[in-house]
């Protein structure tokens, strides 16, 4: 506690001792040394107390100082008074709540002085932050933020109107946004205030005057999907669905104009006419009343607004609501639907266009429908988050609508950023009941996260040669379908490279990090939800090659948990060697890898290897892997607790032997009497026990594999989970026993002689 307080003295004294030109130099260290005397500023003090007076005093002298700055004459110092205020108010606790009173009053009135925007900021930020803590404690909340509250409100319109800034209506969107959910009711009063003056950066365009950021766009979007919240009692979700009704009507009407070029191929089952357009005059839209979005003139200023409304829409989505609400779910999923028809493809693909209209104004849609149909994504993507299993009836539709429009625009990574998490949303939730000829128009998608992967490990340079070279030796195979081949190129390299493999990707390179973690995420998604027996071998194979290379260790415990079934209904082989050697050290793949090896060894065949030369070289791989981690040649699976099933096994394998001889007419020499009479000394069994050869342990996957060869050279059937009983018969005539010599020494136990006569014996003595 003392030397909190020293520290406290020392902050008091730097206030005192230090100019106020100075201060705003000086604030970082004046801030540290408040945040680290929180201890003493949220404790409460009895100025009566001989321990805490003193403590109580320099708490008392470091708040009139900040009083004193917050109220002072220049911009420095009223700067300063706002950082500390904060400061102090985040530490302090309710002991500084309570007196913080004179200082939201002080940091209004400095908000109507025309100080530059970082004293607006700092000030805005201390008084949403004393509100923010306030709202917790009701009485607090009565005394401070009730009589202040409504004369913030008043003073960030007057500012916003008053300046057009667009750094302070983004300041006063994120503000308002922070405060309407928990003071609804200060803010019903100015609504319609809100409204008209936010209107104008909901769906920004060209045509207007003013250039405005994502991140005010954004805010204006949050601020007034929340402005439902200040409804009345009951008015709530009746004031939100009006919103999204509006936002629908506004999208089809600017659809009209912005497709009026194209012949849609789309038909709607709702009650909609669309609007009657003048091919001469531009599309245009808008209006100039305070419930209409501003003007509009121009194919690309209309591709703008109607992205805007379409972002707006998704965020008026995602966004929690005050009651329940009712979500138009087959209106939505309309507008998506006309607008995934709109394809900039190949001519063949493209919708018929209308004669009337110019060149400019088709080149001029299809530049901006990247743009559209990226919106497009982002609201379907908003859609399932919100909708979850809802969506389950409209799965089918969703999912076409999102496969379009990757297809249509999938080199625009914004694009395949929301598509790729779309498709882990909509693989999760009905991926697992999907047919083959759903799953084969995927393979776009998936290659497509594949070369993200690719590109992000730093690889696509070598697939891309890999790529060339395969274009290349098909083009060699069949010279006749290929003309350019045969004539000379003056731009291409003369040291003997391709020049296919030096072109541009068809897919841009991922230079996101987020896409690149989407596109990992969504593999994993593909391997675990979709039917794996649906997706083609290659398809497969290059899945599983990518997560090897791009070392995705989910990718690839998923591959092992999920493995491919080949046509003969066995399992191909996984990459389980390949995630035992990159991630040898993780604790989660130690306990995979033992319990898939101990599952094998104990059901049998799980996995099939390749043909011919494949198979060894996975067991050479699994072997190598194993070794790498235990440090033997064989594994560690085979453990002390594992001899009964050796002996089990070994003595199942010489019963086989046994019976084949037999057949054979083959004498059994080589096998142990069991009828000789043994000396039971410990001497004896060492002198007549054969020499012992420490032979390694093979592996449960090595061992199966040598068993199937050996049960083919055999023809014998064996069944791995259930032991086979062979009954042999005696042989005919077994040697007479080998009578031991006696060394000697004297047998506590006596001697014992054992005669036993069989009756092929008897036969032969009797003949």
């Amino acid at each position: 506690m003392s030397q909190t307080q020293s520290k406290l003295r020392v902050l008091c004294g730097q206030l005192s001792s230090t100019k106020v030109e100075d201060l705003p130099r000086c604030l970082p260290n004046l801030v540290e040394n408040v945040l680290q005397c929180g201890k003493l500023l949220s404790t409460s003090h009895d100025p009566k107390s001989k321990t805490s007076s003193q403590t109580y005093t320099l708490v008392h002298k470091l708040k009139t100082q900040i009083s004193t700055l917050l109220n002072g004459k220049t911009v420095g110092a009223r700067f300063s008074g706002a950082a500390l205020a904060k400061a102090v108010i985040d530490v302090g606790g309710r002991e500084c709540l309570q007196t913080s009173g004179p200082w939201a009053r002080s940091l209004i009135s400095m908000l109507q002085k025309p100080d530059p925007f970082p004293c607006e900021e700092i000030a805005t930020a201390a008084l949403v932050k004393i509100y923010l803590l306030v709202q917790e404690h009701q009485s607090l909340a009565r005394e401070i933020a009730t009589p202040t509250l409504t004369d913030f409100i008043q003073v960030c319109l007057g500012q916003t109107k008053k300046t057009e800034s667009v750094p302070v209506a983004e300041l006063m969107c994120s503000s308002f946004a922070m405060l309407i959910p928990m003071y609804a009711t200060n803010f019903r009063p100015f609504s319609v205030q809100i409204r008209s003056q936010i209107r104008p950066y909901l769906a920004p365009t060209s045509s207007d005057g003013v250039l405005v950021p994502t991140s005010l766009q954004k805010a204006a979007q949050e601020l007034m999907a929340l402005l439902p919240h200040s409804a009345p009692k009951n008015g709530s979700s009746e004031e939100w669905s009006a919103l999204v009704q509006g936002l629908l009507k506004s999208l089809h009407l600017t659809a009209d104009q912005v497709f009026r070029c194209v012949d849609e191929n789309w038909s709607t089952s709702f009650n909609y006419a669309r609007a009657e357009v003048n091919f001469n005059h531009d599309p245009s839209g808008g209006g100039t009343s305070p419930d209409d979005l501003p003007l509009w003139i121009g194919i690309q200023a209309g591709g703008e607004r109607l992205a805007g409304l379409l972002d707006f829409l998704a965020t008026i989505i995602g966004i929690q609501t005050k009651a329940p609400v009712s979500v138009p779910l087959p209106s939505i999923l309309d507008i998506c639907s006309r607008i995934s028809y709109i394809t900039p493809g190949p001519s063949s693909s493209r919708p018929e266009y209308d004669p009337s209209a110019t060149r400019e104004e088709k080149d001029g849609l299809f530049t901006s429908l990247s743009a559209i149909h990226t919106s497009t994504t982002l609201l379907l993507d908003s859609l399932m988050s919100r909708m979850d299993h809802l969506m389950l009836p409209h799965f089918s539709e969703a999912l076409d609508q999102a496969i379009r429009l990757f297809n249509t625009c999938r080199d625009i990574i914004p694009l395949r950023k929301g598509a790729y998490n779309l498709f882990i949303k909509l693989f999760s939730l009905g991926g697992s009941m999907l047919p083959k000829q759903v799953v084969d128009t995927l393979q776009p998608l998936i290659l497509g996260a594949c070369r993200d992967m690719y590109s992000a490990a730093g690889n696509l340079a070598e697939l891309e040669r890999e790529e060339a070279a395969k274009k290349e030796t098909s083009s060699k195979t069949n010279p006749g379908t290929n003309v350019d081949r045969f004539l000379t190129n003056p731009s291409a390299p003369k040291n003997g490279t391709s020049s296919t493999a030096n072109s541009t990707p068809s897919i841009p390179l991922a230079t996101d990090k987020f896409l690149a973690s989407s596109a990992e995420s969504l593999l994993v998604s593909i391997y675990t939800s979709l039917p794996q027996e649906h997706l083609n071998a290659p398809l497969r194979s290059f899945m599983d090659r990518t997560s090897v290379i791009c070392r995705s260790k989910g990718a690839m415990v998923a591959s092992v948990l999920n493995p491919y079934p080949g046509q003969d209904g066995k399992y191909v082989s996984s990459v389980l060697p390949y995630l035992v050697q990159q991630f040898s050290g993780d604790q989660a793949v130690e306990v995979l890898r033992t319990n898939i090896q101990t599952k094998k060894a104990l059901t049998g065949d799980l996995y099939r290897g390749g043909e011919g030369d494949e198979d060894a070289e996975m067991l050479e791989q699994m072997q190598a892997a194993e070794d790498n981690l235990n440090g033997t040649a064989g594994g560690a699976m085979n453990v002390d607790g594992d001899e009964d099933e050796k002996n089990a096994r070994a003595t199942e394998a010489d019963g086989r032997e046994d019976a084949s001889k037999e057949a054979k007419g083959v004498e059994q020499a080589d096998k142990p009497n069991p009828f000789v009479f043994r000396d039971p000394s410990p001497a004896a069994q060492e002198e007549s026990a054969p020499a012992k050869t420490e032979t390694t342990p093979a592996s449960p996957l090595k061992r199966k594999f040598e068993i199937e060869e050996e049960d083919e050279s055999m023809a014998v059937v064996q069944q791995p989970a259930k032991k086979e009983k062979i009954e042999v018969s005696a042989p005919s005539k077994l040697p007479s026993p080998v009578a031991e010599k006696d060394d000697g020494e004297d047998d506590d136990d006596g001697e014992v002689k054992l005669e036993m006569r069989f009756d092929s014996d008897s036969d032969s003595d009797s003949e």
